[in-house]
């Protein structure tokens, strides 16, 4: 009864496990037909059918599987969210405990930034992007010259 009650609370991860699965029998008998089939018109039906339904019934597999630890991840930082709502209300962060950062000093003058965004709290600055150095003008191939007709053909 509890392998019951943890599918149904994991019904994302389930899903993902049974879709892809799927997708695996479905490669698996597509591979069957194909391996059976001699002629390339045959094996056409197989590879349409089983090739692509199964690759596609495992990437949904993988989708939902990477969604599910995404939940998983995103119920974690609301319940962190929620606690430190309540420590906040609560006054159980005192006021020495605050620590204020220090600004990041702004790289030196000449340097082109990505972005320069100043928040109330920190100052973030990304890092400087170098200009591209203008480049010396290449040299120009010289044509080749062509082959010229053997003297055997003319006569």
């Amino acid at each position: 009864m509890e392998f019951l009650t943890y599918l149904r609370a994991q019904w994302d991860r389930t899903a993902a496990v049974g879709f892809t699965v799927l997708g695996l029998v479905v490669l698996l008998i597509g591979w069957i037909g194909v391996s059976d089939a001699e002629a390339v018109v045959k094996q056409l039906p197989y590879i349409m059918s089983g090739g692509i339904a199964g690759i596609l019934f495992v990437a949904i597999g993988a989708v939902m599987w990477v969604s599910a630890d995404l939940r998983d991840e995103w119920r974690e930082l609301r319940k962190l969210r929620l606690q430190l709502r309540d420590m906040q209300d609560t006054g159980a962060f005192a006021q020495s405990q605050v620590v204020e950062l220090p600004a990041v000093e702004r790289p030196r003058a000449g340097r082109a930034l990505a972005a320069d965004r100043t928040d109330t709290e920190t100052t973030r600055v990304s890092a400087p992007v170098r200009a591209s150095k203008p480049r010396a003008p290449r040299a120009k191939a010289t044509p080749s010259t062509k082959a010229t007709p053997s003297a055997k053909g003319q006569g």
